[in-house]
């Protein structure tokens, strides 16, 4: 049995081996080639769109870059008022009249 040389289960031939293989033509090729890029293409489509929010719409949104008209109570916190914000602003200025004043 160890000295016996294995043999093949079916013997090869060109013409076997060739009767089973589908003719590819350079057609044929390039034709494979775009339908796996637009396969591509689309999963990446379909992929995208599940990442995304499809109800978002930007025009429903302010330009962020935009500076916003807000009145003057809305740029304060709660609680404070436009003469509690002049009274501030008034000692702001005395301290800083009295750094400078000092140097």
């Amino acid at each position: 049995m160890a000295g016996r040389p294995r043999m093949p289960a079916q013997l090869h031939t060109p013409t076997h081996s060739f009767s089973e293989a589908p003719i590819q033509t350079p057609d044929s090729t390039a034709a494979g080639k775009a339908s796996a890029q637009e396969r591509r293409e689309r999963e990446q489509f379909e992929f995208t769109k599940r990442l995304t929010d499809q109800k978002f719409n930007i025009a429903l949104y302010p330009d962020p870059l935009l500076p916003r008209q807000l009145t003057q109570e809305q740029h304060f916190p709660a609680g404070v008022t436009t003469e509690m914000e002049a009274y501030l602003q008034n000692v702001a200025a005395r301290v800083k009249g009295m750094a400078v004043e000092k140097e």
